[in-house]
């Protein structure tokens, strides 16, 4: 029994480095990646809209955080019927008073309930990314993917096509932003959970999937980081959360932040 397991182990270790090895391959070796076009410097971002105003998500938070010159910070699920939508927790069922989660419903099923902002029943309904994008064409969008999958990349490849040079693409899932990378190689990802102490794994992915930008909450930022950022010159790439203020982020030595915006 023991000998099958150790078998069984050494065969899942040697296919987890054949498919490594491929990526490798395909990913053109390592090295340092070759930047997409940057966005604007000292950009800053409303965390899901000013959402101390509003509620968060809400087109009234977009149209708040536009007015402050901001670019938005979303979250963006996925429907039964695979529409593309901004929302943030795992179920529906605090916020738009619906039992399971985003997927278990249709856009059209979820379009007809109104946000709960705080505890009573808003006049705000549920927004499609495609919505955003069209109240907003010339807003830099920052997408923090909730469902990381291959159907959601699929979708933003065909919806994003024309228009990446206007939307960050987050998430932790390093191995989502590199399929979108070889979907579609201007996309602009941004790998997030890029805390202290992971500096080491930014060189396993291979140069040509490597994300544009590296996010992390301000409180998983200290010295160390920032100085491993400035010495092989990617603090420039460098976006962080936590700001409560535009006058916090102002002073930041980050040149990309995300406030919470009021």
């Amino acid at each position: 029994m023991l000998k099958a397991l150790k078998n069984i182990a050494i065969l899942i270790l040697f296919s987890a480095l054949g498919i490594y090895f491929i990526l490798v391959i395909l990913g053109g070796g390592f090295g340092k990646n070759h930047l997409v076009t940057s966005i604007p410097q000292n950009l800053n971002f409303a965390h899901r809209g000013c959402c101390m105003e509003a509620p968060r998500n809400s087109m009234d938070a977009f149209q708040k955080a536009q007015s402050k010159g901001l670019g938005i910070e979303t979250d963006v699920r996925i429907t039964k019927d695979n529409i593309l939508v901004l929302f943030h927790d795992d179920t529906t069922n605090q916020k738009l008073g619906l039992k399971g989660s985003i997927s278990d419903w249709t856009f059209d099923e979820l379009s007809k309930q109104k946000f709960n902002y705080p505890s009573d029943s808003s006049e705000h309904n549920i927004v499609s990314l495609q919505k955003l994008k069209g109240t907003f064409p010339e807003t830099i969008l920052y997408l923090d993917i909730k469902t990381p999958s291959k159907s959601v990349a699929d979708i933003l490849t065909n919806k994003l096509s024309t228009d990446y040079d206007m939307n960050l693409i987050a998430d932790a899932n390093i191995l989502f932003l590199s399929y979108l990378k070889y979907k579609n190689p201007k996309f602009r990802t941004v790998w997030e959970g890029f805390d202290a102490g992971k500096e080491w794994m930014y060189w396993l992915i291979p140069k040509n999937f490597k994300p544009d930008y590296l996010a992390s909450f301000k409180k998983n930022v200290n010295a160390a980081h920032i100085s491993w950022l400035e010495k092989n010159q990617l603090i420039s790439q460098k976006i962080v959360y936590g700001h409560t203020s535009i006058d916090s982020a102002l002073v930041s030595k980050i040149p990309y932040n995300i406030i919470e915006c009021n």
